[in-house]
């Protein structure tokens, strides 16, 4: 009732509804500069005017650089306004915002390139623009760019999210080549997440091992001048079912373990660390520091909150797998750790230790000479 008030005392002027829209449009909070280049404001006094008439539904806040930016207040609100304008009206402001404030390519100094980066594929696909969304997608200069600047995953996600987007649309085609181009960023993410300059080898070849044609990687943009190693014949032993490497450990992996949920999945290292690794998009999210050699095993009370480890230091710990905290050390074993296991009732754990005699090294790593366990 209040939103509906304040929409009826304010939305009384032509430029202050279309405005209003852009901001239900927008991914983020945007200034009146911005503003002004999407709606196409000619007279100045229409800044000051929309803020003075539109402060009701709108929260300012302020960059690093000092300019002030709005948004609309809250999520009820953006629904209210959307629901107003209408459907149509809506696509509309998306496509303006795609075409003055997320074009691509855009220039490396542009004030917009940022929010190109983040947002160029929503708001065409929010557009209903189809071609033009996968013509920035399908642009290895532009997953390079947002590779180098938002990161691997992010990326992954985005162009995920467009694939269902086509999948939706009944555009079977190019729902299949974007989610051979989401899954080829997945399988690739190890390397581009510390190389973001080989997007285009990595992925161009990658596609063309799962069998694309040369004229669909022909459709692909890559940067003038590219020059790169081109699989001409494509084979590969790897399993189709390979989706993605997780890296970041320094030494052996010993062991693994999934939370109930299946959102997460928990590695033990011979680095003397633990890690804990986001399973849709590979992120990681915390590592596990505290015990003093190599980490034998892990496992994950049934809940989900906490995770045992087993080490060659001859002790476990407990951790709490939201924070990474450590919550506990268990002592008692006079040789190092081989597993561990937690009971269904999430209520004891069982731990399993050898005779610290039948150990070959104590460095925390392999012996040079031998690079398997004892």
């Amino acid at each position: 009732m209040l939103i509906a008030q304040a929409w009826e005392r304010i939305a009384v002027d032509p430029t202050v509804i279309e405005s209003l829209g852009i901001l239900c449009a927008a991914r983020e909070a945007l200034s009146l500069d911005e503003l002004q280049v999407v709606a196409g404001w000619s007279d100045p006094t229409q800044r000051g005017m929309f803020v003075r008439r539109a402060s009701e539904l709108l929260v300012e806040t302020e960059r690093p650089d000092g300019q002030k930016e709005y948004r609309l207040h809250h999520d009820s609100i953006r629904a209210y306004v959307a629901d107003q304008i209408g459907a149509k009206a809506l696509s509309q402001h998306h496509r303006a915002l795609a075409e003055r404030l997320a074009p691509w390519p855009v220039p490396p100094e542009a004030p917009s390139r940022r929010y190109a980066l983040r947002h160029a594929l929503v708001h065409r696909a929010e557009a209903g623009d189809w071609t033009d969304a996968w013509r920035v997608a399908g642009d290895l200069c532009f997953l390079e760019a947002r590779c180098r600047e938002l990161g691997v995953h992010d990326t992954e996600a985005d162009v995920t999210r467009l694939a269902e987007r086509y999948r939706a649309s009944g555009d079977d085609a190019r729902a299949r080549r974007a989610g051979d181009l989401s899954r080829a960023l997945a399988r690739e993410s190890h390397w581009l997440h510390g190389a973001p300059e080989a997007t285009d080898a990595l992925v161009w070849n990658r596609l063309r091992r799962w069998g694309w044609s040369v004229e669909e990687l022909d459709g692909l943009r890559v940067p003038d001048g590219a020059s790169f190693l081109r699989v001409r014949h494509a084979h590969t032993c790897e399993s189709p079912a390979l989706v993605r490497d997780l890296q970041g450990h320094t030494n052996v992996v010993n062991a693994c373990a999934v939370t109930p949920d299946g959102r997460h999945v928990v590695s033990a290292s011979h680095d003397q660390t633990l890690k804990v690794w986001e399973l849709a998009s590979g992120r990681p999210l915390a590592t596990l520091r505290g015990h003093t050699d190599g980490v034998k095993a892990c496992a994950v009370t049934p809940d989900g909150r906490h995770v045992v480890s087993a080490s060659w230091d001859q002790t476990l710990q407990v951790w709490e797998l939201a924070s990474g905290r450590p919550l506990a050390t268990l002592q008692g074993h006079t040789g190092y750790l081989t597993a561990c296991a937690v009971t269904p009732d999430g209520r004891h754990v069982v731990s399993a230790s050898r005779h610290p005699m039948t150990r070959r090294s104590r460095s925390g790593s392999w012996p040079a000479d031998d690079r398997s366990p004892p």
